[in-house]
């Protein structure tokens, strides 16, 4: 499948089914797949302050230019997570080897960030997201530069909610792990929040 940009379709989840997915913790976990008519992941109360993850290989290494698709809501705004990464590994975010994200700073504000060696690079936040809107989250790779972009739209081109952001591409070359985490460096409260429909393009 080719999208509007011309970017080849390599990976699409819809959350309809647990196969694939590891769960850390294994029970009690913040973080669900809601395999019934939805498909849709549910990160309800995911704390700060404790690990709780949800990973599984997408089968491939993410090539040089890609545009990543992410449909988000945002169901509170109390705390920090990093609800959506494509890493080198399965570790938890703040000691990843490398990674692409995009974190959120009490559910409402999003930006985009690379991760080497457990050491961010962000972006300043988007901050006028709004609770249990849903929002179409697009993040391009231009071999030189990762944006991030939010739309209201299922379009991924009208309705921007703020301006496109920014960091430079680190070229990683091993991203093959999509994962769903909380935060294990300290602090307190939860946030939640639902995805759906991630979709990664080869814009190569």
């Amino acid at each position: 499948m080719v999208s509007a940009s011309g970017g080849v379709l390599l990976f699409n989840e819809n959350y309809e089914s647990t196969t694939g997915w590891t769960f850390n913790p294994v029970s009690g976990n913040a973080w669900s797949i809601d395999s019934g008519g939805n498909g849709l992941l549910l990160g309800t109360n995911v704390p700060d302050g404790n690990t709780e993850q949800v990973y599984r290989s997408i089968g491939f290494s993410l090539p040089s230019a890609y545009t990543l698709k992410i449909e988000y809501k945002p169901t509170s705004s109390a705390n920090n997570i990093y609800c959506f990464n494509i890493t080198e590994t399965s570790a938890e975010i703040n000691n990843q080897p490398k990674g692409v994200l995009f974190r959120t700073n009490g559910g409402t504000q999003i930006n985009i960030a690379t991760v080497s060696s457990g050491s961010f690079t962000q972006a300043s936040y988007i901050t006028s997201l709004v609770v249990d809107t849903q929002y179409y989250v697009k993040i391009v790779n231009d071999d030189t530069n990762i944006s991030m972009s939010v739309f209201t739209n299922s379009d991924y081109s009208t309705g921007q909610v703020g301006s496109t952001i920014s960091v430079t591409d680190p070229n990683f070359t091993t991203l093959d792990t999509l994962q769903h985490c909380g935060r294990n460096d300290g602090g307190g409260g939860t946030s939640s929040c639902e995805i759906n429909n991630v979709q990664v393009y080869d814009d190569t």
